[in-house]
This record gives structure tokens, C-alpha cells and sequence, in this order.
């Protein structure tokens, strides 16, 4: 399995190391759901709130300027696909589906009922490993177990998957690929950010041990308010099982995948790429986002073992909801406001509802409100000096 991580080591060498990116500093986290509104407001749209939401995150309505587009909005997702596209998305059996049936490359694999791990030891026996068991609804890595080679393993992998799947899903059988996690952000028909998702590591200097970098490497991330709360967690069992302990001195330069998970929580690091993936990749992206009727915003999960060669990508998953946090706070790199790009593409949608006279209609009354408002800024902008400076001359007079 120690193979299974190469491409990692390789790309972090590469477009890490190499040239000597440093974490980027955030000083403050400026919630998405705020700019999103801003942003409409902005547009000449407006919210509406919809009677009888009581839930802890309320969705509103999201309405166009001239009422004909009307989307929905909770948290920092903003959309108007059905319920059903959620549905699909929620299975990942369902979705390995829809994907294939539009000629998305995916892991090989199969799905089985709750009481067919019999049938399941036979694909372990007749297929060469490793292998990732997991529950068909599975979210945050919750019931999945990665890397497993015998019968022995997938008994427990099984039993794991059991713990996490609800009554009427399915558990998926597929090959392990070696590749790095990427995440696209696809708006429409083009992908907006991309950026690979790494499991927590760390470097040697040939001199400290893995507790000391762990230690180290926690505290690089004190200048970034998202990352300093979701520091780089080890599962010693993981590094046991490779031959590291508390006390390794790993050599100098050596990378060590210190967790195999990439959930944000145990510190996964995050490298924007949407500038240096093969515009290939993209495409794959796009297509995956199409496989799925209806849906228009989508984060679209790869593997992907060479971010230059399109044939080394797989999809395996598409997710109706997904985060801007991981494209907005960035560890390395760019960091990208995805949240305005979904604006601008809804926006984008009600402008071509318009014929032309419409928008030039539309686009003159915008600019005017704009300057309208840029002048009402300025003004209370002076008026307030004005005052400051009447209050400092009163008091001075005293």
C-alpha cells in the first residue's frame, strides 16, 4: 500500500516543496452566505423568506429581477434543481449509474446488499486488490475502509460499512486507485476552481521525530483562521502498519502520510490547481456534472494519479451541495470566491430570459442605481467627516 500514496508524495514534492510555497495567511473568515446576498442585492435580485421554514439553517427564496427565475437558497448553497437530483447524489450507487451510463470513467466495482458479503468474498478472491469497502450513502468517510487485500479485512470493513448504512442502501466493493483526491467546481459548463485534497503529511529534517513535525506543521497553520482549527491529526495504527512510530526520525525532505483520510477535520491540506490541471481533466469534470439531470452546481470528487494525463482520472462522486471553504481558504495557492461565481452564473441565466432590449434596459437601470448608490456612499461618507470634524472643533472651543 505504501505505493498507493506515490503520486501524493509526487505532487507534493513537485508543486509544494519545490517551489517553496508557504501557507497562506487568512486573518479573518468572511462567512460565504453574506457575500452571496450582498452579491444578488447587488444584481437587482431579491430574498424572499419562505413561511413555515423552522429548521436551524432556513432555505429563502432567491428571486430575479423581473420575477422569471426563481431559486433557492440555504447556507452557502444556492440552487433550483429538484429533490430528486439529490436523491440520486445521496447513492452513490445510483450515481456510479448514471455516470457510467454517460461514459464517465469510474473505480470498477460492485454493490451488494447488507447480507451478501459471501458474494463479495468471491470478487476479492477473482480480482486483484487493494480494495475500498464502503456503504452506498456513506458521507465524511463514515463506514469507509481503504487499502484491504483479504477476506479477513473485509470482514471488518464490512461490518464497519453495516454500522454507517441506512436501512435500503447498498455496500460498494470497489478497487482502490492510487491517485490523489481532487475536488472540481463545476458552474454550468465550466469548471471554476479545482484543487487537490491531501491527506495530512509532514516533512523531515532528519532530526526531529514525527511527533515534533506534527507539532511543527500545527504550528505553521497559527496564521490562518480556517486551517489553525482543523490541525493535522495522526492514526498511528496507519503509520504503525508502515513501519513508523512516535519516535521515527524521518530522513531529510522524506514526506510521511501521517493520516490516509482527507477529511477537512484531521487537517487534510488543500492546493488550488485550476490553473495547472489538464484542461482534459476538466472536461471529464463537466461531463460528470451533466451525467446528473437537472443539476447546475457541483463538486465533482476525482482521483486522479497524474494532474497532467486525463486517462489517469476517475470519478466518484458528484455532490449537490458542495462547501466553497475548501476553494475560498485554500492552504496553498489562489484562493477563489466559487460562491460569486454562482451568482454570476445565475445571473447570466435571467440575462438570457431577457431579448435585447430588455437587458439593455435592465443593464442601464443597474449602472444608474449603482452610481445612484456609489454617490449616497460618498455623501454620507462626508457628511459624517463634516461632523467629526464640528464635534473636534466644539471640543477644542471648550
Amino acid at each position: 500500500m505504501s505505493e498507493s500514496y506515490q503520486s501524493v508524495k509526487n505532487f507534493i514534492r513537485a508543486q509544494i516543496l519545490e517551489p517553496g510555497l508557504s501557507v497562506n495567511t487568512l486573518e479573518k473568515i468572511n462567512p460565504a452566505p453574506d457575500q452571496i446576498e450582498n452579491e444578488f442585492i447587488s444584481l437587482g435580485w431579491r430574498f424572499e423568506d419562505i413561511p413555515g421554514e423552522t429548521s436551524k439553517f432556513p432555505k429563502r427564496r432567491i428571486m430575479s429581477p423581473n420575477n422569471r427565475l426563481r431559486l433557492l437558497m440555504r447556507k452557502s448553497l444556492v440552487y433550483r434543481h429538484p429533490e430528486s437530483v439529490n436523491a440520486i447524489c445521496r447513492s452513490k450507487d445510483l450515481t456510479r449509474q448514471y455516470l457510467e451510463n454517460n461514459g464517465v470513467q469510474v473505480p470498477r466495482g460492485q454493490a451488494f446488499d447488507h447480507d451478501e458479503m459471501p458474494r463479495a468474498c468471491e470478487l476479492i478472491q477473482s480480482a486483484p486488490g487493494p480494495f475500498v469497502v464502503k456503504p452506498s450513502d456513506a458521507a465524511g468517510s463514515h463506514g469507509v475502509t481503504l487499502g484491504l487485500e483479504t477476506l479477513e479485512q473485509l470482514e471488518k470493513a464490512w461490518n464497519e460499512a453495516l454500522t454507517h448504512a441506512r436501512e435500503g442502501s447498498k455496500i460498494l466493493v470497489e478497487e482502490f486507485v492510487a491517485g490523489m483526491d481532487v475536488r472540481a467546481y463545476v458552474t454550468g459548463d465550466t469548471v471554476v476552481a479545482a484543487a487537490a485534497r491531501l491527506q495530512p503529511f509532514v516533512v523531515g529534517d532528519g532530526k526531529s521525530n514525527l511527533v515534533e513535525l506534527i507539532k511543527a506543521s500545527r504550528q505553521r497553520l497559527k496564521n490562518h483562521a480556517y486551517w489553525k482549527r482543523n490541525p493535522a491529526t495522526a492514526r498511528w495504527k496507519f503509520l504503525e502498519a508502515r513501519g513508523y512510530s512516535k519516535t521515527s526520525v524521518p530522513a531529510q525532505d522524506e514526506i510521511v502520510i501521517i493520516n490516509p483520510y482527507i477529511v477537512l477535520r484531521y487537517g487534510s491540506s488543500i492546493v488550488d490547481i485550476t490553473d495547472i490541471i489538464h484542461p482534459g481533466i476538466k472536461e471529464i469534470a463537466v461531463k460528470a456534472a451533466h451525467s446528473i439531470p437537472e443539476l447546475e452546481v457541483a463538486g465533482i470528487d476525482l482521483l486522479v494519479t497524474d494532474i497532467n494525463d486525463p486517462t489517469t482520472a476517475r470519478v466518484l462522486e458528484v455532490n449537490t451541495a458542495p462547501g466553497p471553504s475548501m476553494h475560498k481558504f485554500a492552504t496553498y495557492g489562489k484562493t477563489r470566491d466559487v460562491e460569486l461565481d454562482v451568482v454570476a452564473y445565475f445571473h447570466s441565466q435571467f440575462l438570457d430570459t431577457l431579448v435585447p432590449k430588455e437587458r439593455r434596459q435592465f443593464e442601464s437601470k443597474l449602472a444608474r442605481e449603482k452610481r445612484y448608490a456609489s454617490l449616497k456612499k460618498k455623501i454620507r461618507g462626508g457628511v459624517s467627516r463634516l461632523r467629526r470634524g464640528r464635534d473636534s472643533h466644539s471640543k477644542r472651543g471648550r
